[in-house]
């Protein structure tokens, strides 16, 4: 009775390896089923590999990773921000197909908010079509696959270039700044460090609106300065008490107005000021930023 237990052993042993061996090779073969992995071909590898392509039928945004940092392409390869890639890259790791889509109709028409588009070391891998429906349910198409699935994950994603961007460019609280020039124009603050020696009405207006600018200064777009014919127009200074000095080179190409971005030391800057420009200068050398007509005028106005 042994050999026959034992070879009912083996035999049940024997089918469990060969319907492992037939879920393996249907996994390997990145055939989409439900509850499989949306982004089967890319789950667990790393992502320094990959190149993402979105396309949301109107704009193209290609990241890249260059040594740890995410780029975006179409803005000359400048840093994108990790923030908005973070829930993509969750759903390349996490998203799932959980059914197929009951769309209710026979000709419904699929028209995808998003296509993406996915990399590992330059070979496609996954093309993944993703748009909500009205419930808030999103819908998708995998591959070349005409199937709609539902699946999970979060693909809301801005459809504007800058939203992309490491923002703001430029960040400075009003606390902060001990002195300010734009233009011929200088502006410092009282024995009390919170408000500015200001007396006119107009003046205290349009320093309150570049006060406000400051403290969140964002772009349009970002462009290397090399591919750019600047005019320059007029500089701001914005001194900090701790020491450090931002200067914002306000010009133009053509009817956009751009700014490029500098930093350096007083004479004596508080510890760690010298770390922090080192730290940073990567965001603002050779950069420069498309700015709106508002807050250019902003500034404008002033000087």
């Amino acid at each position: 009775m042994k050999p026959i237990k034992i070879s009912a052993m083996a035999l049940g042993f024997g089918f469990a390896v060969f319907l492992a061996a037939v879920v393996y090779e249907k996994y390997d073969k990145k055939e989409q089923i439900v509850g499989g992995y949306t982004f089967a071909n890319v789950y667990g590898k790393e992502t320094q590999d990959m190149t993402v392509v979105l396309n949301d039928g109107e704009n193209t945004y290609t990241f890249k990773n260059a040594g740890g940092q995410w780029m975006l392409e179409e803005e000359d390869m400048y840093q994108a921000a990790v923030k908005k890639l973070n829930p993509l890259f969750l759903s390349f790791n996490n998203s799932r197909i959980f059914n197929y889509a009951q769309t209710g109709q026979e000709d419904f028409e699929f028209i995808p908010e998003w296509t993406i588009r996915l990399f590992y070391k330059g070979e496609e891998t996954d093309k993944v079509a993703v748009k909500k429906d009205v419930e808030g349910i999103y819908l998708a198409k995998i591959g070349d696959n005409d199937k709609i699935y539902e699946i999970s994950g979060e693909f809301d994603f801005p459809h504007k270039s800058g939203e992309w961007l490491q923002q703001p460019i430029f960040a400075v609280e009003n606390e902060y700044i001990k002195e300010l020039k734009v233009g011929e124009r200088t502006f410092e603050k009282s024995e009390d460090e919170v408000s500015f020696d200001v007396v006119a009405v107009d003046e205290k207006f349009f320093l309150s609106n570049i006060l406000w600018q400051l403290s969140d200064f964002r772009a349009e777009h970002t462009r290397r300065v090399e591919n750019l014919n600047l005019k320059h127009e007029f500089d701001v200074r914005v001194i900090l008490y701790v020491g450090l000095i931002y200067d914002l080179s306000f010009s133009s190409d053509g009817d956009k107005h751009y700014v490029t971005i500098s930093m350096e030391t007083t004479g004596m800057p508080l510890q760690g000021v010298k770390e922090f420009i080192e730290e940073n200068k990567s965001l603002y050398e050779g950069w420069a930023f498309e700015i709106s007509d508002e807050r250019y005028k902003a500034f404008s106005n002033v000087r």
